[in-house]
């Protein structure tokens, strides 16, 4: 059975371990930040703590990140992916517009309790986040990182001619002009899996930068949210073996009820 590791108690920031293995294959951030129209961002939601409980191979829990927002996240591990539930109620005292999430999913988790890296993606770099995060700027996210636009990948690396991660910001939060990305996934070392994260919303992505091992897609929760109502989205992440072309109809079937 997957394993979902909270190393912060209580939170929506997990480690997801395959079983039969003592290594995670992947950190999932549900969601990592929140924005709406009028509102400052709000970030850090995968570090508060709230509510949770876990039954055989599903998780659910509850957590406020703002008097503006209330986020219920249920998940159903189907290894080597999961389903994932993420609900967020308006708790203020006005509409809410164009309300998106900031999802992360990683290929490490450094530092951690113990460190550790998805090896398949990342085989011989140390167990250091800046090293990580340049490999993964300059020789995986320029030809191997990619969003899903309808049925067609498209590359997501502002600069895969000339990948120098010295020459951009280690940290972005830099989105996509196009607005209509369905996932985001990447090629492990050998091409034989990809690493990926899908949602059943229009979504834009942020471009890879050379902080960390992560993708972020940023989908569309919804255009309002009325006072005391609630949005949901669905989505799924994990490890696909076999190619992109599979992929895309695994998640365009999966996420369209089809």
């Amino acid at each position: 059975m997957m394993n979902l590791i909270q190393q912060t108690p209580a939170t929506s920031d997990f480690d997801v371990v395959f079983e039969g293995q003592t290594t995670p294959a992947f950190r999932l951030l549900l969601p990592e930040a929140i924005s709406a129209d009028g509102l400052e961002t709000i970030g850090g939601c995968h570090t508060i703590p709230g509510e949770w409980a876990f039954r055989d191979d599903c998780a659910h829990g509850r957590f406020s990140v703002s008097p503006e927002f209330r986020v219920t996240v249920s998940i159903e591990c189907r290894e080597p992916d999961l389903l994932v539930d993420a609900k967020l109620r308006n708790g203020s005292s006005r509409p809410l517009h164009h309300v998106t999430a900031n999802f992360c999913a990683g290929l490490n988790h450094l530092p951690g309790m113990p460190d550790w890296c998805n090896r398949e993606c990342i085989p011989d770099v140390p167990l250091d986040r800046d090293l990580q995060g340049r490999y993964w700027f300059r020789d995986m996210a320029p030809r191997r990182l990619k969003a899903l636009v309808g049925e067609d990948w498209i590359g997501m690396h502002p600069c895969p001619d000339n990948p120098d991660p010295d020459a951009v910001a280690r940290y972005s939060s830099t989105a996509s002009a196009r607005n209509d990305v369905r996932a985001c996934a990447v090629a492990s070392h050998d091409g034989g899996s990809l690493f990926f994260q899908a949602w059943a919303a229009p979504c834009r992505y942020i471009e890879p930068f050379p902080g960390n091992a992560c993708m972020h897609l940023l989908p569309l929760m919804a255009s309002s949210i009325a006072v005391g109502e609630t949005a949901t989205l669905q989505g799924m992440a994990g490890i696909f073996r076999g190619d992109w072309t599979a992929l895309s109809r695994r998640i365009c079937g999966e996420l369209s009820g089809e």
